[in-house]
């Protein structure tokens, strides 16, 4: 009867009496619970999403309308009729599988029906939310009013997802009642208002956790269980549809229940290195004097192969290189760069944090998708009946057969942020609002609430994406792994110019990034580490199905030191780069090397800017030629340089002159260059003499070098004046002083004896050349003047007279202020003890001279009666042009 069927509905016809559970009023709770109330007068009255009322003599039209519709003068009710909706409020933690609390930020949380939509609409999309830094979900969507959902709102950070519930079986047309009985054990029939449904999770835009709420039971015990590392919430220990014991408001001994949600989210690390173990960095070292932070730390790694990190490769990392990881579709096109921004450390090592807070600080973090099924159990069949095991032992097959086609636990699926109608306000968003603005550093809740930067709320993150917001995964993306490139920003600690985003030097191409990882001893195996065996810095055939490299040298390393210890694999990649290093020995044209202290080297980048080794002779200075030629061998080099690009050119310059250039010296770097630079510059000597040919110590030249630098030379002992490390140009070579008097050139000659023209100023231009012929031979006018002393008829020769010459002169070369020179037979400070004969130095520098004088017997008579007859001669030497005063004295 329609009576029988009407008590069917309400899920009342098995009681004793339904026709006089009829005559009352009752609820149907969310528990699934059966609440009776025969006087309906109080707002609480009624506890369910489905109410019964009935009108009675007693409880009637018009008493109801005095109970609930009651209203003071201004037109507010008193009471109102409360309906309460079937509505579960639901936590979300999501993590990943180090540790429930190894937070994932900002992952989107999409919960989907599997009962009343259609798996390929968006009506299949019941509810969504984001997540906070503490890895719970935040969800501000249907907060009224709504700026209670924004900035200092009571519900800014709101964790709580309203998911609605199910209250009629729409295959019996009957109300959800009776609770939760247990029907075998640990299988419970769920009686009560639930919803089946599958919850999504992507993170950095790949799926990362599919959870099925599904079936007609309960399995497992119906209670919570504290999170052993997470204490401040609680897990369900059963497995089933979505229903009231999943709510929020659940507690174990006060602590309150929670949906962990475990995503394929992992961690690893990078070590870069240039391609060459010929040319290090200097280490650090304290005992010799290197203790600075920019030498270079202990850094190892496998470079033969044999599995074993033991290489030792310290001055060989990279430092302050960049390293993205950009993450890939099918079609190996780059959709999506993470938030991963990684530099390499002293040890040539990534330590930085995901941008997204949560998560290790020290190791790069990026998605896996759900593709744990790694040996192939999901989706086997071994009964035949159609339906895989896995849901078949878990007693819901039915699933399988609905929505087998529609959902897959084993994915590989993403969305492309560009897709999203909202793209500029979801954080995956290369031009997304949502940017790391407010203290502390990295993206967190304090970056989202309304600010000056992000006008919005939480909910205004979840990534409103067409083919993301369906049940089936027929139409998702493709994801297929992820790229690991590597950046050259300026070498060494930068200390190059260059591209502000640097250049590549490395490219990894992962497509199963579970085999890099950091992995717990106990999860599903990774796959296997071969190396081509006729190659070992190539991978495998079957490694290559899974990791491939543009690289020299790449090694996923497997015991990482310090981490198999704690239980941990992997986790780790060493590589070397395209990068090496140019050592130039610089040399002049006849094979020695130029000087530190006058010569610089610029090395012209292919970007046509250049870093140059500046002249200078301190070792500790590391930009300098001193520094070089002490750790590199007397060569310039230029440490840790981008390879495959060129031209790399180079400018040398010696005391400020250019003396060579080459724009192409490299055209492409591919190795590490060793080049010997011979350079035109010479060493040319001149030798001085005066008229007797005898060569002239200590003179002073006034010359110009081809580098345009005007200054006075002083020759050696024997008259030499060498100038070592001279460009190609002109030489000149102006005057010369001599005993404070500026004495032109008289003439010149090469050393083949090709007499050498002067200018009309009596100066001579050395033209300097691989020509040229040297030593270059010059005369001065320097002359011996000789004296001798006779009576006044000039018949008598007197000797041991004493001669003095007095001239004006300059008492610098470079001075014009005038003083009188003197040179005398043994004045005071002769540094001969023969008398009559004088050596003296009136100052190192600028005066020194010789007089002798030669006495010899002539005849014993004379014409003078009782004397003897003397020769007398007093020789001055090398005396430069000059008007002298000669005075004569006799010795007393």
């Amino acid at each position: 009867t329609d009576y029988e069927k009407f008590a069917e509905w309400l899920g009342i016809s098995n009681f004793a009496n339904p026709v006089t559970t009829m005559g009352g009023n009752f609820s149907w709770n969310i528990h699934g619970g059966f609440v009776q109330d025969p006087d309906p007068d109080d707002i609480n009255d009624f506890t369910g999403p489905l109410d019964y009322l009935v009108y009675t003599n007693h409880n009637n039209a018009t008493y109801f309308a005095e109970v609930f519709g009651e209203e003071t003068d201004a037109g507010t009710p008193v009471n109102a009729w409360v309906a309460r909706a079937a509505k579960l409020f639901k936590l979300f933690h999501v993590h990943s599988w180090y540790s429930v609390k190894d937070n994932l930020s900002f992952a989107q949380i999409k919960v989907f029906d599997l009962d009343h939509t259609s798996p390929t609409s968006e009506d299949s999309l019941i509810q969504a939310a984001v997540t906070g830094e503490d890895g719970q979900s935040r969800y501000t969507r249907e907060i009224y009013p709504p700026e209670e959902g924004l900035k200092d709102g009571r519900f800014e950070n709101n964790p709580y997802v309203p998911i609605p519930l199910q209250i009629f079986n729409l295959n019996n047309k009957t109300v959800f009642h009776g609770g939760f009985p247990e029907v075998a054990t640990g299988r419970y029939a769920v009686g009560a208002p639930h919803l089946n449904a599958t919850v999504r999770v992507w993170w950095e835009t790949v799926i990362v956790n599919q959870t099925i709420y599904y079936g007609k039971y309960m399995n497992g015990t119906l209670g919570y269980l504290k999170a052993w590392d997470y204490p401040l919430k609680a897990i369900p220990t059963f497995r089933g549809p979505l229903n009231i014991l999943h709510n929020a408001s659940m507690s174990e001994d006060g602590v309150y229940v929670a949906n962990f949600v475990n995503a394929t989210v992992f961690y690893s690390q990078f070590c870069t290195f240039d391609n060459d173990t010929k040319i290090q960095f200097p280490d650090y070292n304290p005992a010799e004097g290197r203790y600075r932070e920019v030498y270079a730390l202990y850094a190892s790694m496998d470079l033969d192969g044999d599995r074993e990190t033991i290489e030792d490769v310290t001055g060989d990392q990279l430092i302050n290189a960049r390293v993205t990881i950009n993450l890939k579709d099918n079609k190996n096109n780059t959709y999506h760069q993470t938030k991963n921004v990684l530099t390499t450390n002293a040890t040539g090592c990534t330590d930085d944090p995901h941008k997204y807070r949560g998560g290790l600080y020290n190791m790069a973090r990026f998605p896996n998708a759900t593709m744990w099924n790694i040996n192939g159990t999901l989706y086997t069949d071994d009964n035949d009946n159609g339906i895989p095991d896995y849901f078949d032992n878990l007693g819901i097959g039915s699933f399988w057969k609905k929505f087998g086609k529609y959902v897959r636990l084993n994915v590989s699926l993403m969305y492309r942020p560009g897709d999203a109608d909202n793209k500029d306000d979801i954080p995956d968003s290369t031009g997304s609002h949502l940017k790391d603005v407010e203290s502390p550093p990295r993206i967190g809740d304090e970056d989202v609430l309304e600010s000056d930067y992000y006008k919005g709320n939480w909910s205004m993150l979840v990534a409103d994406v067409d083919y993301a917001n369906t049940l089936t995964i027929k139409d998702d993306k493709p994801y297929d792994g992820m790229d690991i490139l590597v950046y050259w920003t300026g070498g060494w600690r930068n200390v190059y110019p260059g591209p502000s985003d640097g250049y590549l030097v490395g490219e990894v191409r992962v497509r199963n990034p579970y085999g890099i990882a950091l992995r717990w001893a106990t999860w599903i195996p990774q796959p296997d580490i071969e190396y081509d065996p006729t190659d070992n810095k190539k991978p495998s055939a079957a490694m290559s199905r899974w990791i491939t490299w543009d690289t020299p040298i790449l090694r996923v390393v497997e015991n990482v030191p310090g981490m198999v210890q704690l239980g941990y694999y992997r986790g780790l990649i060493n590589m070397t780069t395209y990068v090496y290093d140019i050592s130039l020995r610089v040399t002049d044209a006849m094979g020695n090397v130029l000087p530190p202290d006058k010569t610089e080297v610029q090395l012209i980048l292919p970007d046509g800017q250049y870093y140059c080794r500046e002249p200078s002779i301190d070792e500790s200075l590391l930009t300098g030629m001193g520094w070089s030629y002490a750790y590199f061998d007397q060569n310039v080099t230029f440490f840790q340089l981008p390879g495959n690009i060129g031209p790399y050119g180079v400018r040398i310059f010696l005391n400020g002159k250019q003396v060579y250039e080459d724009l192409d010296l490299i055209d492409v770097l591919t190795k590490t260059e060793f080049i010997l630079i011979k350079t035109p510059v010479y060493t040319i000597k001149l030798v001085f003499y005066d008229c007797e040919n005898e060569t002239i110590p200590q003179l002073y030249v006034h010359v110009t070098t081809p580098e345009g630098t005007s200054s006075w030379r002083q020759t050696s002992e024997h008259g030499e004046l060498e100038f070592a490390f001279i460009p190609e140009g002109t030489l000149t070579i102006h005057k010369v002083w001599w005993k404070g008097v500026n004495v032109t050139l008289l003439k010149a000659e090469d050393a083949g004896g090709n007499d050498l023209p002067l200018t009309e100023e009596n100066a001579l231009k050395v033209e300097i050349s691989g020509e040229t012929n040297a030593p270059i031979k010059i005369w001065v006018p320097l002359k011996t003047l000789i004296f001798y002393t006779t009576d006044f008829q000039g018949e008598m020769e007197i000797p041991y007279l004493n001669i003095t010459l007095t001239w004006i002169g300059t008492y610098k070369p470079w001075t014009t202020e005038k003083i009188y020179f003197l040179e005398t037979l043994d004045p005071t400070g002769d540094e001969n003890d023969e008398p009559y004969n004088t050596s003296i130095t009136v100052h190192p520098l600028w005066f020194r001279y010789e007089a002798k004088a030669f006495f010899h017997k002539v005849a014993e008579d004379s014409p003078m009666e009782n004397l003897v007859e003397y020769e007398a001669k007093y020789v001055f030497y090398k005396m430069p042009p000059a008007i002298y005063n000669i005075t004569v004295t006799t010795v007393t």
